[in-house]
């Protein structure tokens, strides 16, 4: 009799060893979710990081107007450049549209891909790049760059460039 008691204690106790067993591992998953969310943040934050640092360069930027402004200008040299800002545009996009979708990043509202791609490729140069690299792909990502270049235009973007700069007497006379 005391032998069946002594069986149910240590049962029990084995019992609550398996609960508790399952509470940790339920929070250690937890807990390294959280970590790879930090760390798809981390690896977003770094790829967009590269995508500012690029366009930032002065020489860059006046590049990337002049395929908007004057395409007909552009060397071989030049659109080199612009084909490898293009595909490091792509990958900070896609990388960031991938983890929206996945759940990975709460922290933005919405997903950005269409406007982001509306925003950078908005030359002709960077619109026929896009499109003839992504013509024959249906995926979803795909389908959104396709219709976000397809949505804007060089002139739309400069007027958006312009919007942003605030008008001096100056400015106008020179208009």
């Amino acid at each position: 009799m005391q032998e069946s008691k002594l069986n149910d204690y240590l049962q029990l106790a084995a019992s609550i060893g398996v609960i508790i067993g399952l509470i940790l591992v339920m929070y250690e998953i937890r807990e390294t979710n959280k970590i790879a969310e930090n760390q798809a943040a981390i690896e977003m934050n770094s790829l967009y990081s590269e995508w500012t640092k690029t366009m930032m360069d002065e020489d860059m930027a006046e590049l990337w107007l002049k395929s908007i402004d004057r395409p007909e200008e552009l060397t071989r040299v030049d659109l080199i450049r612009l084909r490898y800002t293009y595909f490091t545009a792509l990958q900070a996009f896609q990388t960031n549209h991938f983890l929206w979708e996945s759940g990975g990043l709460r922290m933005y509202p919405e997903d950005t891909l269409y406007e982001d791609t509306r925003s950078a490729f908005s030359s002709e140069v960077s619109r026929r790049f896009l499109l003839d690299n992504y013509s024959d792909d249906d995926s979803a990502d795909a389908i959104i760059m396709r219709q976000a270049v397809l949505d804007t235009s060089p002139e739309r973007y400069l007027e958006m460039l312009d919007s942003m700069v605030p008008q001096t007497a100056n400015d106008e006379e020179r208009n």
